[in-house]
């Protein structure tokens, strides 16, 4: 049985340029990204000119727009790469760039939050962990809650969120939050002064929940079935956070308990991946958001 390898290609209108590329899937791998590999066929009457290529990134966004980010090749031929480009002298092939999960299992996510009251004795302890740092899409997310109430006031109730954090390079306040799952409970409650209480909570982050005006980063196209909320970025330093251009995406599981208008609440917070496992066919050709 022979081997059978897809070729992607791509002409001008008059077939005197053609790009063939090997894959369309580049992945990143943190610390390196894989080269795309292609061969350019010309005609004769471009022998004399120079061959240019080019790795592009877009960034699209309005009013009533996707706000997304798209990766190009583009070949052209020039005389000087800094001339205008024609197009019927230039080919573009989209290509798609993502992060596998990594491997590994990582530390535990746990938090312990502690929360005394003026005027009141004793404190309320809140203990939140996740069962595993790393989740593959379509996965539940299991939330383990612990509440040991040491002091005089009362839990009424609690809310579980998982949340996405967007951050676009492009937009001076470009940073936002949009819940992706929510469980807002009274079971067990009220958790009076004196005792404690355990609770799983689960959670199935879809891009259906969120309400935010802004709306949700996604990979794919939002007009196809098959789309599903943007894996978490990696990234290698804090200086690649900083110098990274275009849409970065983590999450996080935050934890409120609710006391009353005069208590207040008690927040607890661990951050989570949401990523795709190595080999998964799904991915998106970009990240998108709806703004």
């Amino acid at each position: 049985m022979g081997f059978v390898r897809q070729i992607h290609k791509k002409s001008t209108p008059d077939g005197k340029l053609t790009l063939y590329l090997a894959k369309r899937e580049i992945i990143d791998h943190v610390s390196h990204v894989d080269p795309i590999e292609g061969v350019v066929v010309l005609d004769d009457e471009y022998l004399h000119k120079k061959i240019c290529g080019q790795s592009v990134i877009l960034n699209s966004y309005g009013e009533g727009k996707q706000c997304g980010v798209y990766y190009k090749v583009r070949v052209f031929i020039a005389n000087d790469k800094e001339e205008p480009i024609k197009k019927r002298n230039s080919v573009e092939m989209s290509i798609r760039k993502f992060q596998w999960a990594p491997s590994g299992t990582g530390k535990q996510p746990c938090t312990i939050i502690r929360k005394d009251f003026m005027f009141s004795p004793g404190e309320l302890e809140l203990e939140a962990t996740l069962d595993k740092p790393l989740y593959f899409h379509g996965e539940n997310i299991a939330v383990n809650i612990t509440v040991r109430n040491y002091s005089n006031k009362t839990v009424k109730r609690y809310i579980v969120t998982a949340m996405q954090n967007i951050d676009i390079s492009m937009f001076t306040q470009g940073h936002y939050r949009t819940v992706v799952a929510c469980v807002d409970s009274q079971e067990g409650c009220p958790i009076e002064p004196g005792s404690s209480f355990q609770k799983t909570v689960m959670l199935a982050p879809s891009t259906s929940e969120s309400t935010d005006k802004r709306g949700v980063a996604v990979d794919g196209d939002e007009t196809k079935e098959n789309i599903r909320l943007a894996s978490s970025t990696l990234v290698g330093s804090e200086e690649k956070v900083k110098d990274i251009f275009g849409i970065q995406i983590s999450y996080a599981i935050r934890v409120k308990l609710m006391l009353g208008a005069m208590a207040g609440e008690l927040v607890a917070e661990m951050p989570f991946l949401l990523m795709a496992p190595r080999g998964d066919q799904q991915i998106g050709e970009e990240k998108k958001i709806k703004i």
